[in-house]
């Protein structure tokens, strides 16, 4: 990551606190309704031209981004029931779904190769 770059993830960084800072809110709270907030901008920015889309290559970090939540919720559940027998049925259909989740936002990842404004507009 060249220097300017970094600069500018800092301040992104700086950004997001002082988001939290205005919300009147504190700890895992505020970082939820700052990252709300970001999460507003990032998606409007990944609309297609016309804005009647989300353009799924735009979008590819964030779904990357949910995959590894996902996966990293499984994990944490899965630490709770040591061995795997003891954990309770409806808890392992739960996990089978977050899992059938994962395998489908993948697809949907793989499946994208370019930009829709690129590809149609």
């Amino acid at each position: 990551m060249s220097n300017r770059n970094e600069a500018i993830r800092n301040g992104l960084l700086q950004y997001v606190g002082a988001l939290m800072a205005e919300t009147n809110r504190e700890g895992a709270e505020a970082a939820h309704v700052a990252l709300a907030q970001l999460s507003e901008v990032w998606l409007e920015a990944s609309k297609t031209t016309d804005g009647k889309h989300y353009d799924t290559f735009k979008t590819k970090p964030i779904l990357r981004a949910a995959v590894l939540i996902i996966e990293d919720y499984i994990r944490k559940i899965k630490e709770q029931f040591r061995p795997y027998e003891d954990m309770p049925p409806a808890v392992q259909m739960r996990l089978g779904e977050y899992s059938m989740a994962v395998k489908q936002i993948n697809e949907i990842i793989d499946a994208t190769k370019g930009n829709l404004d690129a590809d149609h507009g």
